[in-house]
């Protein structure tokens, strides 16, 4: 089939991909202006851009790129007559249906390697729930530490004055001047008054402003604990800003949280 159209940059990418994936034919041909020759604008440039998916509407990426040719690229511009080109394409579409033919030996051996995956599968399923194995002992629950919170500024922020504002480019003036840096925090877990975790985190970031994170987990035996956890985030020595203590009861296999809720400014147990 041929189509005719005043300019190349008229034909959507859409209708590409409808024709070969459809199977309505086995390769497209677009036979655009050469290039210096068009005469509407850019009509084979924008074609090529959205072939080659780098201008909207793009060509799909399920579309079979093979199946296509641009008619004033080198490769098939070299053969000056239309219908060498179009012969050339022709051969280079058999040739390609050549190697579909002998990818159909491959769905020949699919259903033995849907078997061999299919018993991979059964064995690994298997493997995977047996032998039973646990963390944890039939007598213990777990307690697991988990806080990522940003420390307080290091330092006050400081307002700019009349005169420091005017002295700033414009895109630069702010209000006051604030320190990047943050305070460590300082963080502990004890049961039972037993210290399970005492560390002093250091806050991420390049610049010391991103969050320090902790994740510890810990086995304790089932039963009656009196829970302290304790943070300090400001950098005041032998004091802590965030404190809880909770008596609590374990049960056998219990995994218990605590958390720090950064809106509530509180910890929690989960």
């Amino acid at each position: 089939a041929v189509i005719a159209l005043r300019c190349m940059a008229h034909l959507p990418p859409a209708f590409i991909d409808f024709i070969l994936s459809r199977n309505h034919a086995d390769g497209v041909f677009l036979a655009g202006c050469s290039s210096g020759d068009c005469e509407y604008r850019l009509g084979t440039l924008w074609t090529q851009q959205r072939v080659a998916r780098e201008r909207d509407p793009r060509l799909r990426e399920r579309t079979d790129r093979s199946k296509l040719a641009l008619g004033w690229e080198d490769r098939w511009s070299e053969k000056v007559p239309i219908i060498s080109r179009l012969a050339a394409f022709r051969s280079q579409l058999g040739k390609t249906a050549e190697v579909s033919e002998q990818r159909k030996g491959i769905w020949q051996r699919l259903p033995l390697q849907a078997l061999a995956y299919g018993l991979f599968l059964v064995a690994a399923s298997v493997f995977s729930a047996w032998p039973a194995f646990s963390l944890l002992q039939d007598d213990e629950a777990m307690v697991s530490l988990s806080v990522s919170h940003s420390g307080q500024r290091i330092g006050e922020c400081r307002k700019f004055t009349q005169e420091e504002l005017n002295e700033l480019p414009p895109n630069m003036r702010r209000p006051s001047d604030c320190p990047r840096e943050k305070h460590p925090l300082r963080v502990q877990l004890t049961a039972d008054g037993y210290l399970l975790y005492a560390e002093t985190l250091q806050p991420s970031g390049i610049w010391k402003d991103g969050s320090s994170t902790v994740y510890a987990r810990f086995p304790l035996a089932a039963g009656e604990w009196q829970l302290t956890v304790a943070m300090n985030d400001s950098g005041q020595p032998d004091t802590f800003d965030f404190f809880l203590e909770e008596q609590l009861t374990l049960r056998p296999g219990q995994h218990l949280v605590i958390s720090f809720d950064p809106l509530l400014q509180n910890f929690r147990l989960e």
